[in-house]
């Protein structure tokens, strides 16, 4: 199974970061959010292992959420990390606390 028979679920794997700013809570520990942003890869995964197969077997499902998980992690520290500054400053800790209902 090749993850990259479906190149849209990775291109969204790309911009997965964004949208999981809007997930995590500037409230919660580091912990919790990286929990959150590995749930939101693995929900990915799983939807491009059925997109692609139709059924989600374990020899399908490894594979993408893998790749979705490392496209987004290179996405995220190559350029949604940097966008917008650096550190409190970034595109991703504005959105975070802009969109947290749980306060920090």
């Amino acid at each position: 199974m090749d993850p990259f028979t479906n190149p849209v679920v990775l291109g969204f794997a790309a911009l997965l970061p964004l949208l999981i700013t809007l997930v995590k809570q500037s409230g919660w520990s580091s912990s919790a959010n990286a929990g959150v942003a590995l749930a939101c890869y693995v929900a990915v995964g799983i939807v491009g292992a059925v997109a692609t197969t139709g059924v989600p077997t374990l020899e399908t499902i490894v594979p993408w959420v893998t790749s979705v998980t490392l496209v987004g992690k290179v996405a995220y520290d190559l350029f949604w990390s940097k966008l917008g500054g650096s550190g409190d400053a970034s595109l991703d800790a504005r959105l975070t606390a802009a969109t947290s209902v749980v306060k920090g």
